[in-house]
């Protein structure tokens, strides 16, 4: 880090210099309006000509060299490209974006900081007239002079963005099925029931095991955090909770899994270690990703309105882009409910009991075995 600050220039931050923001306060627009207004002005509404002018001639704002935008073309930026989560999303998006002219860009981070720089610089220097962000972050280049915001249109699908309000958000009541999802399994006998979730700082994550706490306290049951898995949303942190299962001495009856490729990974390991599902063990996932139905047991999980949530994304995309930026109002906020899928992955603790009992399902003695490697999501 040092070296980072050593290479910072002088700036508008240290001048107090007005900045497009500044002017977009004033004017009672969005930045993007502004850059429009400004270097573009054919685009826009003589009277929002008018007010972005009559505000930067007031602050005295005066923008930097030109950006040409590249304007048929549209970022969809997502964390994984090879997860299955995202593709109904796409396919939705890329639907509706490609009739109207645009070409979507697909680009995923992977976790790479150098990618993350690429996205965010391209973001900024008009190579995109708009995107949809999947990741819950706006991506950094790390420069002294960068903004948190962007100079085109922005849209958020799955995650919202802390202190981002001023964006619309299309996502699930995240926190309310997985609430519903472990009534369910209360429901089913089971008391002791373990959640693995997903990445520490993931909105999704941390609502879900919200709702996972709010369900078990609402069933008078004592939270336990040691039932409290880790996991990042793919498939190897799904084996590696299987390790804690199988190295449990008071193993749970059920599993909450923060999506459906944790509770596939979790479920795959167990089996092999000799157990069953659901005769030894519950398990529930989260998405009803497309292996969801045919993995061996079929999944029990929440359904995302996932196709639904990508129309809705790029329709308020298209629409802001249309409008020169403006939203006419207070940003959408949208959020969806999930659809509780019932399948073979779970059943009642006493049948399981009973199954146990007449012989028909067999419980393993623990075993110790080290959890397989997976070098990425199904």
């Amino acid at each position: 880090m040092s070296s980072e600050k050593n290479r910072r220039r002088p700036g508008p931050a240290k001048t107090n210099l007005p900045t497009i923001h500044d002017v977009a306060e004033a004017a009672g627009v969005s930045a993007a309006t502004v850059s429009r207004a400004l270097r573009n002005p054919d685009v826009v509404s003589s009277s929002t000509r008018s007010r972005v002018a009559a505000a930067a001639r007031e602050l005295g704002y005066r923008p930097g060299p030109a950006i040409r935008p590249k304007g048929n073309k549209i970022l969809a930026l997502i964390p994984r490209l090879g997860s299955p989560f995202f593709t109904p999303f796409l396919d939705a998006a890329t639907d509706l974006i490609s009739e109207s002219g645009y070409c979507i860009t697909v680009g995923d981070l992977r976790g790479s900081r150098r990618k993350e720089e690429h996205y965010a610089r391209a973001l900024r220097d008009g190579s995109f007239a708009g995107a949809i962000l999947f990741t819950g972050a706006i991506p950094r280049d790390g420069t002294a002079q960068e903004s948190a915001s962007l100079p085109i249109p922005v849209v958020l699908a799955c995650n919202e963005i802390p202190g981002m309000a001023e964006l619309p958000v299309f996502d699930v009541a995240d926190r309310k099925a997985a609430k519903s999802l472990v009534s369910y399994l209360i429901g089913l006998g089971h008391r002791r029931i373990a959640h693995i979730r997903g990445p520490v700082g993931n909105i999704e994550a941390q609502e879900r095991l919200l709702g996972y706490i709010e369900a078990i306290e609402a069933a008078g049951i004592a939270f336990d955090e040691t039932l409290v898995w880790e996991g990042d949303f793919y498939l190897a942190s799904g084996i590696a909770a299987a390790g804690r299962y199988l190295a449990s001495d008071d193993r749970p009856t059920a599993v909450f899994s923060g999506n459906d490729q944790m509770a596939m990974g979790f479920i795959t390991e167990i089996k092999a270690a000799g157990f069953s599902v659901p005769g030894d063990v519950s398990v529930a996932g989260f998405d009803d990703i497309e292996y969801s139905v045919i993995f061996d047991p079929p999944l029990t999980t929440m359904r995302q309105p996932r196709e639904d949530i990508g129309r809705l994304a790029a329709v308020e995309l298209l629409r802001r882009i249309g409008d020169e930026g403006e939203t006419g109002g207070p940003p959408r906020r949208v959020r969806l409910e999930c659809e509780l899928v019932i399948r073979a992955s779970t059943q009642a603790l006493r049948l399981a009991v009973e199954q146990r009992g007449r012989g028909e399902e067999r419980r393993p003695a623990r075993r110790s075995r080290q959890p397989q490697k997976d070098k990425a999501s199904i």
